[in-house]
């Protein structure tokens, strides 16, 4: 009895070592104490600029997409400064099917959606392209609305988007109220040539008056002269 007692006490004895020995090793960072928590996935709209009157495609991305089968989220922006003209989806989406709504897109909205029978898990890249049309000069935000991201049983998964902008410059790069290319000229540049026709005016009219008045008394005078009498010597 008194050896069945020394026993038990050993094999306490070492379990408690064992288990003052795995806190420590805890404690030192040897063994994880808990699982890390995996980041949520972020869709982001860059910021990107052009001239009116062309188009520009912009690569929508995402990170840390992890079991993600499917998702949707709506792009609002002002359309009498860019409009969307199309949508294709990224490398991130190879195998997944598209589905873009561009039916409001005069309007300053489309929704873009996506779906795959099967989950993906990139830690990131391209979402999808979008191509904007190039209306007029202003600046309009590229605003992500209503995402949503799912696994495949469908279980919503918890996401955040940035948002982007579109700034649309003046076709020719001329500042804002500057006159076009071989306009006017300069104030008082054709000032100059003004004077020079003014002068050349006054001129013409004054040699005018001198021959009106002139020439008639010339012609007064040649009279004179012949009806008056030569005095002979």
């Amino acid at each position: 009895m008194f050896k069945s007692m020394l026993n038990t006490k050993e094999k306490q004895s070492t379990g408690i070592v064992c288990l003052l020995l795995t806190c420590l090793l805890v404690l030192a960072g040897l063994l994880p104490a808990t699982a890390q928590a995996q980041p949520n996935p972020v869709v982001t709209v860059p910021a990107v600029s052009g001239t009116t009157g062309t188009t520009i495609a912009v690569e929508i991305t995402i990170a840390n997409a992890a079991g993600m089968a499917g998702g949707q989220f709506e792009l609002h922006y002002d359309p009498a400064v860019a409009v969307v003209t199309g949508v294709e989806k990224g490398t991130v989406l190879d195998g997944f099917t598209l589905i873009p709504n561009l039916n409001n897109a005069n309007d300053g909205k489309v929704i873009v959606g996506w779906a795959s029978a099967t989950a993906t898990t990139v830690t990131g890249g391209g979402l999808c392209r979008v191509t904007l049309e190039l209306k007029s000069p202003g600046t309009t935000a590229l605003e992500i609305k209503e995402l949503l991201l799912n696994d495949e049983s469908g279980k919503l998964i918890t996401s955040s988007a940035v948002n982007g902008e579109i700034t649309v410059n003046a076709a020719g790069g001329d500042p804002p109220g500057g006159d076009p290319p071989g306009g006017d000229p300069p104030p008082g540049g054709g000032g100059g040539g003004g004077g020079g026709g003014t002068l050349a005016v006054a001129v013409a009219v004054l040699a005018v008056a001198v021959a009106v008045v002139v020439t008639p008394l010339l012609q007064m005078l040649l009279i004179i002269s012949a009806l008056t009498p030569k005095t002979s010597y």
